[in-house]
C-alpha cells in the first residue's frame, strides 16, 4: 500500500520549537504504516527528500519534544533503532525543550 498523502495534526503543526524538517518527519511517521515498525533512515530521509544526517537530526529533535519514543538495541557503541512510536499530543503547549550549548571551535 502506497500512502500518498500525509498528514500532519495542527497540535503539532503549530509547535513553534519544531523545525520545518521535525514536522515532515513526523507527518511522515505517523501517516505511512510499517515506517515506524521498521524504521531506516536512508529510507525516512529519500521519501522526506533530506539528508540522512537530517533525518537523524529530525529524529532527536522529536524526541527531545516528547512526539516520538525510540527504542534502540542495547549494544554499547551501535546504538541502532528498532522501533519508533509515534506519541499524539492532546494540548497544543509544548514542554520546553532542552538547551544544548555548542562548542566553540578556536
Amino acid at each position: 500500500m502506497k500512502v500518498t498523502e500525509w498528514c500532519l495534526p495542527a497540535n503539532v503543526a503549530i509547535l513553534p520549537d519544531l523545525t520545518g524538517n521535525e514536522k515532515v518527519l513526523y507527518a511522515y511517521l505517523s501517516s505511512v504504516p510499517n515506517a515506524a515498525s521498521e524504521p531506516n533512515t536512508q529510507a525516512m530521509a529519500d521519501f522526506c527528500g533530506v539528508d540522512k544526517t537530517t533525518t537523524l537530526l529530525a529524529i532527536k529533535g522529536l524526541e527531545d519534544s516528547k512526539l516520538i519514543k525510540v527504542k534502540r538495541t542495547k549494544a554499547e557503541k551501535l546504538k541502532r533503532m528498532i522501533d519508533i512510536q509515534v506519541l499524539t499530543r492532546k494540548s497544543s503547549k509544548a514542554p520546553p525543550r532542552k538547551k544544548t550549548k555548542k562548542k566553540r571551535r578556536r
